[in-house]
C-alpha cells in the first residue's frame, strides 16, 4: 500500500506467484483480496498484513474480485470462462454460465441480487444473483 501524500510504500503483501489482476476491500477496512494470474485469490489481513486464507481451483488467471457488500461473499471472473460467486473460505455458492471467452471482469450490486461481467467474447453479461439465470446480453457492434 502506499500513502498518496509521499508515494512511499506503508505495506507489502507478498503471496501471489504472479500479477495481480485485481483487489477489493471488505466493508470492514481491514480485509483485503487480491486476484492473481496464476489462478488464486488471496485474502490478507490489512492490518497485520498476513495472508489469512489463499483460495484455489481456477484454472487460468483470476481476472476480478470484489466483495458482495456485508455478506462476506466473494465474486469473481477469470480466464477460465467463469464467474464465481465463493464465500470467504472458498465454498463456491453459484456460478454463472454462459461466457464463452476469457472474462476480464466482474461486478456485483450491493444486495448481490445482479452480477455482470465481460469478456473477449465481446458480450456483456447480465445475471440474475439468486437464480443464476442470464437476464440480459449486450454484444458488441461490428
Amino acid at each position: 500500500m502506499l500513502d498518496v501524500a509521499t508515494g512511499k510504500t506503508e505495506k507489502g503483501f507478498e503471496g501471489h506467484a504472479s500479477h495481480v489482476l485485481g483487489v477489493a476491500w471488505r466493508h470492514e477496512g481491514r480485509t483485503l483480496l487480491s486476484a492473481g494470474a496464476e489462478g488464486a485469490v488471496k485474502v490478507w489481513d490489512y492490518v497485520g498484513g498476513d495472508r489469512k486464507k489463499s483460495i484455489d481451483g481456477w484454472e487460468g488467471e483470476v481476472t476480478s474480485v470484489s466483495y458482495v457488500d456485508y455478506t462476506g461473499n466473494l465474486l469473481t471472473s477469470s480466464a477460465d470462462k467463469r464467474v464465481r460467486l465463493l464465500t470467504e473460505t472458498g465454498s463456491e455458492v453459484k456460478s454463472f454460465a454462459g461466457a464463452s471467452d476469457f472474462l476480464q471482469s466482474s461486478a456485483v450490486s450491493a444486495d448481490g441480487n445482479v452480477i455482470i461481467a465481460g469478456g473477449l467474447d465481446g458480450v456483456l453479461r447480465v445475471w440474475d444473483g439468486k437464480t443464476g439465470q442470464v437476464i440480459a446480453e449486450f454484444k458488441a457492434e461490428d
